[in-house]
C-alpha cells in the first residue's frame, strides 16, 4: 500500500505542477492539503485494515478533497488570464509570420521567424527585436524555428514559408543552426525540401530532432514528408513519404514520452 500510494502521490502532483503552467499557487495548495507521506500512508493503511462504510466515506473525502484542490487551482488560473489582452510588440520591418518559439525556463527570450525578413530575437519579453539572421541564411523566408529544452543555445531554423498563398510564396533553403543561441549559424542541408512546415527537438537529446517538409508547392517531388536526424542535423533520414504530391504541414512531439509523434500530411500543388 506504502509503495503505490507515494506513486499516486507523485503521478497527481506531476501532472498539477504540468498543469499549472509555471504558476506556485496549485503546487503550494497541493503541499498544505497534502500530509506528510509516512503521515499519509500510516491513515491509509489503518483504513484498508478495517474496511467500513466511515472508511468507505473517509476515503470518499480524500479523493474529493485532491480533486477540489486541482480544480481550485484551475479556476484561479482561468481567472488570472481572463483579463490578458494581446498587443503588438513587434518588430515592424519583418514582414508576415509563421514561426515562432519561446526557451523553456527564460520568460524573456523569444525568437520570430518571418517570410520575407529572416529571423528575429528579443531577450526583453518583446521590448527590443534584433534580427540574427543577416550575413548567415542565403533566403529570408523562415518557415520553423526550434529551440531545445535541455540545452537553450541549440537553435534549428527551417526555412520557406510553410502557408502556400495564391499571390506569392517565399521558398527556402534547408536547415540552419546555432550553438550558440543565434550568434552565428551553420547549413545543415534539406536544401531542396523549399518549405519546412515544423521542427521538434527531442527534449532530452538535442541531436535527435524532426523535420516536417511540406515540400515544393508547385511541382511534384520526393524531397518532402518527415525527416530525422539522431546526429545534430549532420545527416538525413527520411522516416515518413506519402507521395510527391503529399508533404508535411505540422508535426507534434508527447514532450513526455518522445516516442510519440503525430503528423499532418497535406496533399496539394
Amino acid at each position: 500500500m506504502s509503495a503505490s500510494y507515494k506513486a499516486i502521490r507523485q503521478r497527481f502532483t506531476e501532472k498539477a505542477t504540468e498543469f499549472r503552467g509555471g504558476s506556485s499557487n496549485l503546487q503550494s495548495a497541493i503541499q498544505i492539503k497534502f500530509l506528510p507521506i509516512e503521515t499519509e500512508t500510516s491513515y491509509i493503511e489503518n483504513l484498508t485494515n478495517t474496511p467500513s462504510k466511515n472508511t468507505m466515506k473517509k476515503v470518499a473525502l480524500l479523493v474529493l478533497l485532491v480533486l477540489h484542490v486541482f480544480f481550485l487551482g484551475a479556476q484561479n488560473l482561468d481567472s488570472l488570464f481572463k483579463s490578458v489582452k494581446y498587443r503588438n510588440i513587434g518588430p515592424f520591418r519583418g514582414g508576415r509570420s509563421n514561426g515562432g518559439t519561446g526557451v523553456v525556463g527564460d520568460p524573456f527570450t523569444y525568437y520570430m521567424g518571418t517570410t520575407g525578413g529572416g529571423l528575429w530575437k528579443t531577450e526583453d519579453a518583446g521590448v527590443t527585436w534584433s534580427n540574427i539572421s543577416d550575413g548567415f541564411f542565403k533566403t529570408g523566408s523562415v518557415g520553423a524555428v526550434a529551440v531545445s529544452e535541455s540545452d537553450p543555445n541549440i537553435v534549428y531554423v527551417g526555412m520557406g514559408e510553410h502557408a502556400p498563398r495564391g499571390v506569392m510564396t517565399s521558398y527556402g533553403d534547408g536547415v540552419y543552426k546555432s550553438y550558440n543561441g543565434g550568434k552565428t549559424w551553420k547549413k545543415m542541408g534539406l536544401e531542396k525540401t523549399q518549405q519546412i512546415s515544423r521542427i521538434v527537438i527531442h527534449p532530452k537529446n538535442p541531436d535527435i530532432l524532426f523535420v516536417a517538409a511540406q515540400g515544393a508547392i508547385n511541382a511534384p517531388t520526393q524531397d518532402r514528408g518527415i525527416y530525422k536526424s539522431t546526429d545534430g542535423g549532420v545527416t538525413w533520414k527520411k522516416v515518413l513519404f506519402v507521395n510527391d504530391l503529399t508533404g508535411c504541414s505540422e508535426l507534434s512531439m508527447d514532450m513526455h514520452n518522445p516516442q510519440v509523434i503525430y503528423a499532418a500530411m497535406w496533399y496539394h500543388q
